[in-house]
């Protein structure tokens, strides 16, 4: 086996990887957001973070079940602790009594005798079981989780309708800009064939050479024109994969056309049923405003007694050499109930729900800021809409008036009757008006999403 035979081989080995890891696929814009709400990395943490909020409510129930613990300790005293005693009065005549083998302590100068309290070794193996009995703050707490699951849902939701609406916006763009470079095609086809057809009629001596110039500027225009609008088009394409969380090495491309969702295009008026719960950012500011209430009634519960119950079982054992470890251990064993009664705390509690309380009342005037804001938005969104749909009208009337002026002038042209300067000039304006037809699609296509966006409808739109 030859040396070129085996590159070969590895040379087409590398092609294949390479073409397998450049996946394609064609998506439309419903596959787009399905796609997005698996793939999106803001979607996965949304999810991630819902799991988050139902363990933090198994968290806060598990602190009212029964708390088992187990403890082993062993110390060694290695200084063993001294007490001190009187002398007994060995007359009965008053004084501490007789200290059982206590007689080979010798009394200090003051008549005190010093005692070894502890020995060498001390071991101990207990259990403790708590059970909590009453609690204000920890039924507070678990109101409080359960609510904060609430608020991750409708963060989830957020983060859904967010997602939804850059995917649609993107995918818009990515529409647009196809149709911008058959547009530019479309332009630079019509404008070589005048160019081919110039340069004949000025090789044969029935025009000057500034008309050939004149018609080679306007396409080297165009073909600059289309090198940007398909940079332009792959860089749209980039920003959809990455809303959509699909790999940028991967090719996308969009199944959809621009004909098929223009036609879809129609004022429906002001949605008289509109209720601001049907905006998420409403929804969850109202969930922080139960939040913020849940924390006052914790800080306030701190007033209440706490109550428990314990039980504490094991055996113990000391011992002076490691030889009796295991010879002498004695039982223990004690069960009650704590009963923990604030009294006066330097009024923090008091501080604690004023700033609850102040924060409520922030919370409010936020709610009804947004109020406001909402409904702003939406007015401006429905005339940011019709505006557009309006400028579109007239700019397809535009685009067809263009149209109609460059074949006059391209057919008058042709029978001798126009100048090349008069085709020129229609041509470009056909494509101007062509371009301004597009821009306009593209603004009231976004303009669309913002008014679904500003009545609480582009999720559902979707689902």
């Amino acid at each position: 086996m030859t040396l070129k035979y085996i590159m070969s081989i590895l040379l087409l080995l590398l092609l294949s990887l390479e073409l397998y890891a450049q996946e394609s696929v064609t998506l439309t814009l419903e596959e787009c957001i399905r796609y997005a709400k698996t793939n999106n990395v803001e979607m996965k943490n949304a999810n991630l973070e819902k799991e988050l909020a139902k363990a933090r409510i198994g968290e806060t129930r598990a602190q009212g079940l029964p708390q088992l613990t187990g403890n082993a300790e062993g110390t060694y005293n290695a200084i063993v602790p001294t007490i001190f005693i009187p002398v007994p009065d060995q007359n009965g005549g008053g004084g501490a009594p007789p200290i059982p083998g206590g007689g080979g302590a010798q009394p200090t100068s003051d008549g005190v005798i010093p005692l070894a309290f502890a020995v060498n070794y001390q071991a101990e193996l207990a259990a403790q079981l708590t059970q909590m009995i009453f609690d204000g703050s920890y039924f507070v707490g678990l109101k409080a989780a359960k609510t904060y699951k609430q608020l991750a849902d409708k963060d989830f939701i957020k983060t859904e309708t967010d997602v939804i609406e850059n995917v649609k916006k993107s995918y818009y763009g990515v529409l647009v800009g196809k149709e911008r470079i058959d547009l530019l095609q479309n332009n630079l086809t019509r404008l070589e064939s005048l160019y081919r057809e110039t340069q004949m009629q000025y090789e044969n001596g029935l025009i000057e050479k500034v008309d050939v110039s004149r018609v080679k500027v306007q396409l080297n225009n165009v073909k600059t024109q289309f090198k940007q609008a398909q940079r332009a088009l792959q860089l749209s394409k980039n920003i959809l994969k990455l809303q959509v969380g699909m790999p940028l090495s991967d090719e996308i491309d969009i199944a959809d056309r621009l004909a098929d969702i223009e036609s879809e295009l129609e004022y429906e008026g002001v949605d008289q049923d509109f209720d601001f719960n049907d905006r998420i950012e409403f929804q969850q500011l109202s969930v922080n405003r139960e939040l913020a209430e849940l924390e006052w009634r914790n800080f306030r519960s701190g007033y209440y007694p706490k109550l428990e119950a314990f039980s504490r079982f094991g055996a113990n054992s000391g011992f002076q050499n490691f030889d009796a470890a295991f010879d002498n251990w004695f039982g223990l064993g004690v069960v009650g109930v704590r009963l923990s009664v604030p009294i006066f705390d330097g009024f923090l509690k008091k501080h604690q729900m004023q700033q609850s309380r102040i924060q409520m009342q922030q919370l409010d005037n936020q709610r009804t800021f947004l109020k406001d804001n909402i409904a702003f938005e939406r007015m401006q969104a429905d005339i940011d809409y019709r505006n557009g749909l309006e400028e579109l009208e007239v700019q397809k009337e535009n685009k067809e008036l263009a149209e109609t002026i460059f074949e006059n002038a391209k057919k008058r042209y042709q029978a001798g009757l126009g100048s090349n300067f008069e085709l020129i000039d229609a041509e470009s304006a056909f494509k101007e008006a062509e371009t301004n037809y597009f821009n306009a699609l593209y603004d009231v296509l976004i303009a669309k999403v913002d008014r679904e966006r500003a009545d609480g409808k582009l999720l559902t739109n979707d689902n």
